[in-house]
């Protein structure tokens, strides 16, 4: 009877031991499923931003103008670079010329949009945005994150015509 006991013991501590170790390798399982599906989401997420930021264009594709609104005016990485800023609606043969010029970063603010409401006003043309105001539509050249040539309405048009043929001639 007591070597049953013994042997008792010795069947439970065993088992005890497998379970343990069952148990152990459940929760390293568990582990690793959780990690799998973190990494899973940072690769998605990084891949999701890369596809909405564009960074998957071909490089022989060159966009030569983007949206901004209009607090991004002054903060673009170029030197040299232009600013339409107008109301699609309203102006949309300013898109035909802009479409047109491959070589020149040109921006544009859609004066449509309620965050652009605060810049249309009676015209202040300044690199301080808080009191920076222009009539629609207004083409602004921009150097060295300074205002250097103000181009409003109808000569816009012009204006952008002639940087693509200017553009067209250098080739």
């Amino acid at each position: 009877m007591a070597k049953s006991k013994v042997k008792n013991k010795s069947i439970k501590k065993q088992i005890d031991k497998k379970s343990g170790s069952n148990e152990m390798k459940d929760k390293i399982i568990t582990i690793l499923k959780i990690l799998a599906g973190i990494l899973a989401f940072i690769v998605v997420t990084v891949l999701v931003t890369k596809l909405v930021n564009g960074d998957f264009k071909k490089d022989d594709e060159e966009t030569t103008y983007n949206e901004i609104v209009a607090g991004q005016i002054f903060n673009r990485p170029e030197e040299t670079y232009y600013v339409a800023l107008y109301s699609y609606e309203e102006d949309s043969s300013i898109d035909t010329y802009i479409e047109q010029i491959t070589k020149t970063r040109i921006y544009k603010v859609n004066l449509d949009d309620k965050i652009n409401n605060s810049v249309i006003g009676e015209e202040n043309i300044t690199t301080d945005l808080n009191k920076f105001k222009v009539q629609n539509p207004t083409l602004l050249k921009i150097e060295n994150k300074k205002i250097v040539e103000t181009i409003k309405e109808d000569d816009i048009s012009m204006y952008l015509s002639d940087l693509s043929y200017r553009e067209g001639s250098e080739e």
